[in-house]
């Protein structure tokens, strides 16, 4: 479901089977959504599927999008203004999903939104050859001792790979490299498809 306009998004769910219609738990509203430009149903929404063990299912809508050159191209989703990070309820545990820079930019307010939601479980999915990023952050963030006992999962595209599942009891050292953090670069062309132009 990554980058698909939210009318396809409602045609799929509406088209479902009955069985499969009772399994979907509704996320948000899309054009309740607080976000920077007014949402239609030609807006792309970039979210992550969530599919329990019990074959109940839901979503998570990505909240910030990735800047190319950044300020010339950026993902063509809008910016979400409040914050809709939910408690999702699991076989294995309560878990959130933060996508991809809503990890990034959430990164120092994580730690504490998910003891106070009681989280245990973090899911990153991501799309991107910046991997030491997300690896810095995840190692700084698993040797809190609030954070002892949880677990959070970097997921990336096989393409790029890098992903892992960290905790405290697996933890090595990270080395930090100098890298630009939140800026892919302009010649992947995966992403080219999804890009706005900033208009001159």
């Amino acid at each position: 479901m990554e980058h698909n306009k939210i009318k396809n998004i409602e045609n799929y769910i509406s088209n479902l089977s009955k069985d499969n219609k009772d399994k979907y738990i509704p996320q948000v509203d899309f054009f309740t959504l607080k976000v920077e430009k007014k949402i239609n149903a030609e807006t792309f929404i970039n979210q992550a599927i969530i599919i329990n063990a019990d074959n109940s299912f839901t979503f998570q809508i990505k909240h910030i999008p990735v800047y190319i050159n950044e300020e010339d191209e950026h993902e063509g989703i809008p910016i979400v203004l409040e914050p809709v990070f939910r408690k999702i309820k699991t076989v294995i545990g309560d878990l959130a999903v933060f996508i991809c820079k809503d990890f990034l930019v959430n990164f120092e307010v994580i730690t504490q939104w998910m003891k106070f939601n009681k989280i245990d479980i973090m899911v990153v999915p991501s799309f991107t050859p910046l991997v030491n990023p997300f690896r810095n952050k995840l190692g700084d963030i698993i040797i809190k001792p609030e954070n002892r006992n949880k677990i959070f999962i970097f997921t990336n595209v096989a393409k790029y790979g890098g992903s892992r599942i960290y905790s405290y009891y697996n933890r090595t050292d990270y080395e930090k490299e100098k890298e630009k953090e939140n800026v892919i670069p302009a010649d992947t062309q995966d992403w080219k498809p999804y890009m706005i132009k900033k208009k001159s």
